[in-house]
């Protein structure tokens, strides 16, 4: 029996699903040998990782269902990336010149290895903790505009901003109701402007763990920045982003019967 629950039909917003590409996102931080221990309890039949420069990715699929996972911050090189803010164009417009030639290193051997896994017109989807998020955003970007695949969903965590209006605006045209942000009460990493805003309706835990889906009240983050040491200790913006939170969070959402 696998151990990974996952609803490759339920294309709008899914609790399941959301805890699997949580799961998926976090395991991308792990070694390659893990990796391959837990692709197989997962009850996936093949899966391929793509180390390029210090950026990560895992791909694995079965014939229900390709996902991509993207590893977010991990080296102190993902750093250049993460300040190298200046504009580069994307398929959609304007975006995060960093996070775009990051997803650039994936390509063409990211989509050209993709016909292997989706030999049965699966559908994909894509996930990422903080710049893993980024990466999942821009790359579904290029598969969609680019070689032409079907987004099946794209759920982030902790994910910076990545474009300009424009760019959001765009995004949002072309992924209506397949795009899924969550952010964990004061996760900083969420919160970092650098000129730049969030595409798509939030899904928003506060610091008691309740599941907003949209933006919360102005009331719940105000409270939220006051409480966030008694949730998180010290360093409250920085732990609430861990990956690691996102998950028990939603597997506690799931465990209250809500899917």
């Amino acid at each position: 029996m696998s151990d990974f629950e996952f609803n490759p039909t339920q294309y709008d917003f899914n609790l399941v699903n959301a805890l699997g590409c949580a799961r998926a996102a976090l395991l991308a931080y792990e070694n390659s040998g893990t990796v391959e221990q837990n692709i197989a309890k997962w009850g996936f039949d093949g899966h391929e990782v793509f180390i390029r420069k210090q950026h990560f990715g895992i791909v694995f699929g079965n014939d229900k269902m390709v996902l991509i996972a993207f590893r977010g911050t991990n080296e102190r090189a993902d750093w250049w990336d993460n300040l190298n803010i200046l504009p580069k164009r994307s398929p959609l417009g304007l975006v995060h010149r960093g996070f775009m030639k990051a997803t650039e290193l994936f390509w063409p051997d990211l989509p050209e290895r993709l016909s292997v896994f989706c030999n049965k017109n699966q559908g994909i989807w894509l996930s990422g903790h903080s710049l893993g998020g980024a990466l999942a955003m821009l790359a579904a970007t290029k598969l969609c505009v680019e070689q032409k695949h079907e987004i099946a969903g794209i759920y982030t965590f902790g994910q910076p901003p990545v474009g300009g209006f424009s760019f959001c605006n765009r995004f949002e045209e072309k992924f209506s109701n397949r795009y899924f942000r969550f952010v964990n009460s004061v996760d900083i990493v969420s919160d970092t402007s650098l000129f730049r805003t969030h595409a798509g309706e939030v899904r928003y835990f506060d610091t008691s763990g309740k599941l907003f889906l949209g933006e919360p009240p102005w009331k719940v983050t105000f409270l939220d920045k006051i409480r966030g040491s008694d949730r998180y200790g010290f360093l409250p913006e920085i732990k609430a982003h861990f990956q690691k939170n996102y998950v028990e969070l939603l597997k506690k959402q799931i465990s209250k019967g809500l899917q």
